[in-house]
């Protein structure tokens, strides 16, 4: 693990101080023909009871094909609990 994705909490350089942030990606899809990348923060309340958690990236199809011709690899999939 380099040091760019350690686990060490830190404060943040993108103004509110979080207690947690990183820099995530690239994922690449097996085939290649997708990526991801971005950047999570997480600041805990001052009781360490809950948090916000904000997560920022970019999806990025490299597939140039058309859906038609079995492109189009990139898509979103998101949970909140």
């Amino acid at each position: 693990m380099n040091a760019r994705r350690g686990l060490n909490p830190r404060p943040s350089g993108r103004g509110a101080r979080q207690d947690y942030d990183d820099y995530w990606g690239p994922y690449r899809s097996s085939s290649h023909r997708a990526k991801a990348t971005g950047w999570i923060g997480v600041k805990w309340d001052r009781h360490q009871k809950s948090n916000e958690v904000h997560v920022k990236g970019k999806l990025y199809d490299l597939d140039h094909r058309t859906y038609r011709q079995g492109g189009k690899r990139g898509y979103q999939v998101a949970a909140f609990r």
